[in-house]
C-alpha cells in the first residue's frame, strides 16, 4: 500500500473552526472541517489513509497529498531550472527611449531625453540573428520611458525581427507597457502590425484620483484621453487575439475611493474577455517625504490590520475578489501570485537594451552604477558581459541560506530568487524573505474568501 504525506509546501491557515490548506505548488486551495483535517493526520500517522474516498483522491490529484518517498527540495529545484534557465525563448526588453510625456507621481525614472540612434537598433538586428537559432523563438517587450514616442524605431525594429524569425522558422510576440495616452486606434493599428498582442496600461483610479497621480511632464490630467482610447480600441477591434491588462496602483489616496472605480472598471471593461485588471501598491521612487505618506507598504498586510476601517477592509476585498467572473477572478489570483515567481531579471535568457546600447537585468535598477549594468552592446551584434555582474542576477542564494529554501512553505513560488536584486545582488535579506511569505500567505486568504477558487473538499 502506498504511503502518502502532506505536501511541505502546504500552508494551514485554521479561521472559524475551518481549515484553509493553500497549496504554493499547485497554486490551489481548498477548505475543509478541522475534524476532517484531523481524521487525516490521524490517519496518515496509521499509515490507514482511504485512497479511495473522493476526499482523499482529490487532494492526491491535486498535490495536498503525495507519496511519501517524493524528494520535493528537488521538485523546488527543478522548478527554478525551467524558469530561469530555459532556451523556450530569447526575451528582450527594449527600450526606445528613457524619455516619457508623463511625470508620475511615483515614478523612478530619470525622464532622459535619449533617443535609440540608427546604429544601435542595427547591431541589435545582428544580436537577434546571431542568437535566435539557440532558442525556440523571439519575445519582445517595449518599455521605456514611453515607448509610443517613437513608434518608428519600434516598427524598423520589428520589420527586421519578423524576417530573422521567417528564416528560422521561429514564432515571434511582443507586448508594450504604456501609458496609453498615445495608444489611439491608429496607432494600436500600427503596433498590430509590430506584433504587439498585450498591453499593459495604468488607471489608478477615477479622473479626480488618476491625475493626480499620472499627470502630462506638463502638469495637464491623462484620464480621459486613456480611458477614450482604451474604449475606442474595444469597440473597433474585432480580433480576439490581443488583450489589454489595467493596472491599478493603489495608494492611500486612492484606496477608500478603490470600490468606485473597480465598478466602473468592471462595467466599461469586463465584459470583455480581452481586458484584465491588475492591481498592485504604488511604491516611491520618488524619495520624497510627503509622498512617503500615501505609499501602502503592503496592501494585503493592510487589509488584514485589525485597525484598518473594517468596512472600508471588506469593500476593497470584495472588489478585489468578487469583482469579476469566475474565470477573470481566477486569472487576477494567479497574477498576484505570480508576481512572487523570480523575476525576470533572474532568467538567463532575458536582457534589457536601453537606447545607448547599454545593457541590464532589470528595468528598476539600470541606472545602479555598481551592479544595474552587465555588458554593452557592440555594433557587431555582441554584448560585453560584464560576468562578475551576471551571475549575480541570474543563480540562487548562497548554499548556506538555501537551507532556509527549503524549508520554506513558498519555495515553489519564490524559488530561492524572487526579486534577485533584493535576494541575490545585494545579498539575501532575512527580513525581506519575511515579507514575501506574509505577502503570499495574505493573498492566499483574501482570495479564499470566494467559494469558487477555494472549494469545500467536502463537497467535491
Amino acid at each position: 500500500m502506498k504511503k502518502y504525506k502532506f505536501s511541505k509546501y502546504i500552508y494551514v491557515d485554521d479561521m472559524e473552526n475551518m481549515i484553509f490548506l493553500y497549496n504554493t505548488y499547485t497554486l490551489d486551495m481548498v477548505k475543509m472541517k478541522r475534524n476532517t483535517y484531523e481524521k487525516i493526520l490521524t490517519d496518515l500517522t496509521n499509515d490507514c489513509l482511504d485512497t479511495s474516498s473522493s476526499k482523499i483522491g482529490n487532494l492526491i490529484e491535486k498535490k495536498y497529498l503525495i507519496p511519501i518517498e517524493v524528494d520535493e527540495n528537488r521538485l523546488g529545484d527543478l522548478l527554478y531550472m525551467k524558469t530561469c534557465h530555459s532556451n523556450s525563448q530569447l526575451v528582450l526588453t527594449i527600450l526606445p527611449t528613457e524619455g516619457c510625456n508623463f511625470r508620475c507621481e511615483y515614478c523612478y525614472e530619470e525622464h532622459k531625453q535619449n533617443i535609440m540612434s540608427k546604429e544601435k537598433q542595427d547591431a541589435l538586428i545582428k544580436f537577434v540573428r546571431r542568437n535566435l537559432k539557440y532558442y525556440g523563438g523571439l519575445s519582445v517587450s517595449w518599455f521605456g520611458g514611453e515607448p509610443l514616442l517613437y513608434p518608428e524605431i519600434i516598427e524598423n525594429l520589428s520589420i527586421e525581427f519578423k524576417k530573422i524569425c521567417k528564416s528560422y522558422k521561429k514564432p515571434f510576440n511582443a507586448i508594450m507597457t504604456t501609458n496609453g495616452y498615445l495608444l489611439d486606434f491608429e496607432m494600436f493599428e500600427r503596433m498590430k502590425k509590430c506584433n504587439v498582442t498585450y498591453y499593459q496600461i495604468t488607471l489608478d483610479g477615477m479622473a479626480e484620483i488618476h491625475d493626480k497621480q499620472r499627470y502630462l511632464a506638463g502638469g495637464q490630467p491623462t484620464f480621459d484621453i486613456i480611458v477614450k482610447n482604451l474604449k475606442e480600441i474595444k469597440e473597433r477591434e474585432k480580433s480576439k487575439f490581443y488583450t489589454i491588462t489595467i493596472r491599478t496602483n493603489l495608494t492611500v489616496q486612492s484606496l477608500e475611493a478603490y470600490p468606485k472605480f473597480a465598478e466602473f472598471i468592471k462595467t466599461n471593461f469586463l465584459d470583455d474577455g480581452r481586458f484584465s485588471q491588475r492591481i498592485r501598491v504604488a511604491w516611491n521612487g520618488t524619495n520624497s517625504e510627503e509622498y512617503e505618506k500615501n505609499i501602502i507598504s503592503n496592501l494585503n498586510g493592510l487589509l488584514d490590520n485589525g485597525e484598518t476601517n473594517l468596512s472600508l477592509q471588506e469593500s476593497v476585498k470584495k472588489s478585489l475578489y468578487k469583482i469579476t467572473d469566475e474565470k477573470s477572478l481566477r486569472k487576477n489570483f494567479l497574477e498576484v501570485l505570480y508576481a512572487h515567481y523570480p523575476c525576470y531579471a533572474a532568467k538567463a535568457n532575458s536582457f534589457i537594451f536601453g537606447p545607448d546600447g547599454r545593457v541590464f537585468k532589470c528595468t528598476v535598477h539600470f541606472d545602479d552604477s555598481k551592479d544595474g549594468v552587465i555588458g554593452v552592446l557592440n555594433d557587431d551584434g555582441q554584448i560585453d558581459i560584464n560576468e562578475d555582474i551576471e551571475v549575480k542576477w541570474i543563480t540562487q542564494t548562497a548554499a548556506d541560506d538555501k537551507a532556509k529554501c527549503y524549508e520554506c512553505v513558498v519555495y515553489p513560488l519564490c524559488q530561492g530568487v524572487g526579486c534577485p536584486y533584493k535576494m541575490s545582488v545585494q545579498g539575501r535579506d532575512d527580513i525581506q524573505c519575511k515579507i514575501k511569505v506574509e505577502d503570499i500567505i495574505s493573498t492566499f486568504r483574501i482570495f479564499s474568501a470566494n467559494e469558487e477558487l477555494c472549494k469545500n473538499i467536502e463537497e467535491m
